[in-house]
């Protein structure tokens, strides 16, 4: 087949994988912002607007026909979305937003908007950002904004009443994200000789919520 692949899913190495198995060419990357809860199979309660940008993993005049159909598709429905020929750069802008949210929420139980409400919980969303932008200034990435931390509290207000990704995982007791998000940045970090002790810290305790699903002593 020839059909088009999108992933819009969080993380590092989705397009490389997509890219491996099926050809670059034929695969699209790109990010969310759209907030949304999961309630059920099939069904999702929209929590929070945001903007969504679509592009190829591999930019030629071939997949430009087809990045404006997707584009023009998803607008159709609703969503306030552009095409990009920056896809790396808005794959990592969505990663420190997930590096910044997801993992603190899941450990808490917090919706997005209390995290930034909270002191100590700001705090570490600062400090696991700070270890993202420093990975990216190394890997000379530009990101789709200008102010990392602003984004992320910003995207915490406009999502205050979501439920993150991750939470959703743990409150349903099935693996998680964290890997490819926080554990991510450590990666890179270690490649990089870069220390992410915040994001490791983050990492391993989202890890020990998944492999201790029913023993805990609290809900």
């Amino acid at each position: 087949s020839e059909a088009d692949i999108l992933t819009l899913q969080n993380g590092l190495g989705n397009i490389e994988t997509l890219g491996r198995l099926l050809g670059r060419g034929r695969v699209f990357g790109g990010g969310t912002s759209e907030g949304a809860t999961l309630v059920g199979t099939g069904h999702a309660r929209h929590a929070g607007e945001g903007e969504t940008f679509i592009g190829p993993a591999t930019p030629n005049p071939k997949n430009q026909v087809s990045i404006q159909k997707i584009v023009a598709a998803f607008q159709d429905a609703g969503f306030h979305t552009q095409a990009t020929d920056e896809v790396e750069g808005l794959i990592w802008g969505k990663l420190i937003i997930n590096v910044g949210i997801n993992a603190l929420c899941a450990i808490t139980g917090l919706k997005n908007g209390r995290l930034i409400e909270i002191d100590s919980t700001k705090t570490v969303i600062e400090m696991a950002v700070a270890e993202a932008v420093e990975i990216v200034n190394a890997k000379a990435i530009r990101l789709p904004y200008e102010d990392p931390l602003k984004r992320v509290i910003h995207v915490c207000r406009a999502t205050a009443d979501n439920v993150a990704s991750m939470l959703q995982d743990v409150l349903a007791k099935k693996p998680t994200e964290v890997g490819f998000i926080n554990g991510a940045i450590v990666k890179e970090g270690e490649r990089l000789k870069i220390p992410a002790p915040v994001n490791a810290t983050l990492t391993r305790l989202v890890e020990t919520l998944q492999e201790t699903y029913d023993e805990r002593l609290m809900g």
